[in-house]
């Protein structure tokens, strides 16, 4: 069985996928594939990620990019980044 992870950009506005990453699940990195995504894409956009993309040097790198961006985090790293006790 060959088991892979897919990294996608999406126009959600058209309901189109842009442009597609299929990686060996052995071998995979989301976050470069991400970026990679992200570079393809010419004018300002907003990506919107779930929690395991999150991490400053991702965030930094598509600041550089001039788009925005969503990121899901766990609740644990949220009240950490933002200095809030946890209950």
């Amino acid at each position: 069985m060959c088991r892979i992870s897919i990294v996608a950009s999406c126009d959600i506005d058209n309901h189109l996928f842009l442009d597609v990453c299929v990686q060996k699940l052995a071998k995979k990195n989301e976050r470069s594939g991400a970026i990679e995504r992200m570079a393809a894409v010419e004018t300002p956009a907003i990506f919107v990620m779930d929690c395991g993309f999150h991490g400053f040097s991702l965030e930094s790198k598509i600041m550089n990019l001039d788009h925005f961006f969503l990121i899901r985090m766990k609740e644990g790293d949220s009240h950490s980044l933002l200095q809030i006790p946890e209950e």
